[in-house]
């Protein structure tokens, strides 16, 4: 998903939240929407450290594990995080100490980097996970932020809709809550397209077929851990895309002589679907954030 997605992702949920919630914390969310948003941006920005501890991906099977970066293989130089929720959990932690010393300006920066992390969970690139840059780019951000516009107004929530998604999960109740949504997020992403039950209708070769959405993105356990789908340097833990990984939103492609005919409807339910559950992940985080509020100014 693009920083500028992210951003109007965010600014709509804390919209949702504000006009739904009855509490003042969704007033001080609305008031501080600018810090926020800034958080936002800022989770995604950083080429340097999305790279090296990597904000894109999802420590799928627990395959990806920090590793320790060594001067001549003997002088430890630092420690390398590749995946996402080593990133979050130190946005969590300093987000714990700032409302424990009071609400600052940097506390709503922080639920920025926190919501912009959660959302990530959504984009199959970033957890199945296929290594990807700012300079390989991604077929199925480049679609999504194309049509973003048209599927945030596609969607819609009433109170009862918002009393579900944020008054009635048990996991917000938990200490732990942002930690499960995060991983919640990402097991339904890679249920929805990495398990046989997640299928679409194409053609091929002009014959009408079910296919899998493996012909875009292959994970750790379907392929050889392959830098990118090319021939590349083989890293443990990652997936790759699929023939069709880089041709996302095409309606008629050939690819290795076969000749596919793609509906838009097929790419845009997918589309809708990742809008759909960012938004929701972010209005269950912003709600967390409110419990945990509430339970520090009950002891305090």
């Amino acid at each position: 998903m693009k920083i500028e997605d992210h951003i109007g992702i965010t600014d709509y949920a804390v919209d949702l939240y504000w006009m739904f919630s009855t509490t003042e914390l969704a007033e001080n969310f609305k008031k501080n929407i600018k810090e926020i948003l800034e958080g936002a941006r800022s989770a995604g920005n950083r080429i340097i450290q999305s790279r090296s501890r990597n904000l894109h991906f999802y420590n799928n099977g627990n395959r990806l594990k920090p590793k320790k970066v060594k001067l001549l293989g003997a002088i430890p130089l630092y420690t390398l995080y590749p995946t996402s929720e080593y990133y979050l959990q130190d946005c969590i932690d300093e987000l714990d100490r700032e409302m424990l010393n009071g609400i600052s300006k940097n506390t709503y920066v922080l639920i920025g980097k926190i919501l912009h992390l959660v959302q990530d969970m959504s984009s199959p690139a970033h957890v199945v996970p296929v290594y990807h840059s700012f300079r390989s780019g991604d077929s199925f951000e480049s679609r999504l932020n194309s049509r973003m516009s048209l599927y945030m107004s596609n969607y819609t929530l009433s109170q009862d809709g918002f009393n579900r998604i944020c008054c009635n999960d048990i996991n917000l109740m938990n200490n732990k809550c942002i930690e499960m949504i995060y991983k919640d997020a990402a097991s339904q992403t890679i249920d929805r397209i990495c398990t046989s039950k997640s299928s679409i209708e194409v053609k091929v070769n002009g014959k009408p077929a079910k296919v899998g959405w493996d012909l875009f993105w292959k994970n750790h356990e379907e392929t050889n851990s392959r830098f990118g789908y090319s021939k590349g340097t083989r890293i443990d833990g990652f997936g790759r895309y699929g023939p069709l990984g880089k041709h996302f939103g095409q309606e008629r492609v050939t690819v290795l002589k076969n000749k596919y005919e793609i509906h838009k409807n097929v790419y845009d339910g997918l589309c809708h679907f990742v809008v759909k559950k960012s938004i929701e992940d972010s209005l269950r985080v912003l709600s967390c954030i409110g419990r945990r509020v509430e339970e520090i100014s009950r002891s305090a």
